[in-house]
């Protein structure tokens, strides 16, 4: 559990005092020593199926191309209050991706590689400081209040309490390989 991580929306939510939409939980199997994408790919699965062992509710999961696997709670679920039905949770490892591709085919649209990676790694690739925020699972036992907020980029919290709009990389290189992201600095106006 020391390797496996809540990221982004649910820790800034929570920082917010705003409730999350989703879960999203990475795995760094690179840190694991697991380096191929179908054992960690596993990783993930495997962690859902515990996930819906302890859900006592009626849910969904599917995996998609990159091996994430969406587990969605549609029955009736409450925990510490708070009602989870519709929550969606992702649970995949952590990953690097490439945009490159012949003539840049992926470009702006879709990864033309994906490879497993570190936290360190992962974190970087995502498009806001504040959503490269992080709890590892083990720290999250009596609840998120207690738990230490990972803040690997170091400008995660600090952007977050201070209205900033930053990217962990160079934003050329952030919104050039995925320009619908400049779209989403709509939502954190």
């Amino acid at each position: 559990a020391d390797h496996t991580y809540v990221v982004g929306g649910a820790v800034r939510n929570h920082l917010l005092g705003v409730p999350p939409k989703d879960v999203d939980v990475v795995i760094d199997s690179v840190t694991l020593g697991i380096m191929s994408d179908i054992s960690a790919t596993r990783n993930a699965a495997w962690l859902v199926e515990r996930l819906v062992e302890q859900i006592p509710a009626e849910v969904s999961v599917a995996t998609n191309q990159y091996g994430v696997a969406i587990l969605t709670i549609k029955g009736e679920f409450s925990y510490d209050g708070e009602n989870l039905q519709g929550t969606i949770m992702e649970v995949a490892t952590a990953r690097k991706e490439s945009y490159e591709g012949a003539g840049g085919k992926g470009k702006g649209y879709k990864p033309t590689d994906v490879s497993p990676a570190t936290i360190e790694e992962d974190v970087l690739r995502r498009e806001f400081t504040f959503n490269t925020l992080l709890w590892r699972v083990s720290d999250l036992a009596n609840g998120p209040e207690g738990a230490p907020v990972v803040d690997i980029t170091g400008k995660g919290v600090r952007d977050l309490q201070e209205g900033w709009i930053q990217t962990p990389m160079n934003p050329d290189k952030t919104f050039g390989d995925v320009p619908t992201r400049q779209l989403r600095i709509l939502k954190f106006l």
